[in-house]
């Protein structure tokens, strides 16, 4: 029998209260049309992301900062390195600068991390999910997960192909989601 290989799931969101969230959309994002959330390669030159932190914004920068709006992961330069020293190169980095409205300083410490890969891998004859009644494709809730390995192949981060894209799913009556954002996840094998 061969050994099982385990999943985590990278979950975008925060670990303790104090931690830093950052809403908004950069402006270099909205005018490139940019989408770092895809699991594709994303083409061509880009200038530096410039990503404001305002007053709602503060708190603690961690090392995978949470900014909503990015449509992407954004990495301290101390994970960047922690991946690459483990071998994990299925990413395309982007410079960014991380500035506080707050107290008038920048961060150059942070990068655009775009998973390349994105794989129709969710087994779901054995896999436990709620899905949404008012959208059938979007998940609610994830008891089990099982993949199926055989689509994974040598990738160590990756993007679930059967996630849809955030922003297809219908607002609730209070114009908020329901469910949880799970397209800014990723999985991954180390």
């Amino acid at each position: 029998m061969e050994p099982m290989t385990r999943f985590w799931i990278w979950a975008n969101e925060p670990a303790q209260e104090n931690e830093a969230m950052i809403y908004g959309t950069p402006s270099a994002v909205e005018h490139m049309d940019l989408r770092f959330n895809e699991g594709l390669p994303v083409p061509g030159e880009i200038p530096v992301i410039r990503i404001d932190r305002d007053a709602d914004s503060q708190g603690i920068l961690t090392d995978n900062l949470i900014a909503a709006g990015l449509k992407g992961l954004l990495f301290s330069s101390r994970l960047r390195k922690l991946l690459q020293d483990i071998g994990v190169t299925n990413f395309q980095y982007f410079p960014a600068v991380v500035c506080n409205s707050a107290d008038g300083s920048e961060n150059h410490d942070y990068q655009v991390a775009n998973v390349i890969g994105c794989v129709n891998c969710l087994d779901k004859d054995r896999s436990v999910i709620d899905y949404s009644p008012d959208d059938p494709r979007w998940i609610e809730f994830i008891e089990s997960l099982s993949l199926d390995t055989s689509e994974i192949e040598g990738l160590d981060f990756l993007r679930m192909g059967e996630v849809p894209d955030p922003g297809s799913q219908r607002p609730t009556e209070n114009g908020l989601r329901a469910g949880q954002d799970y397209r800014d996840s990723v999985l991954s094998a180390i």
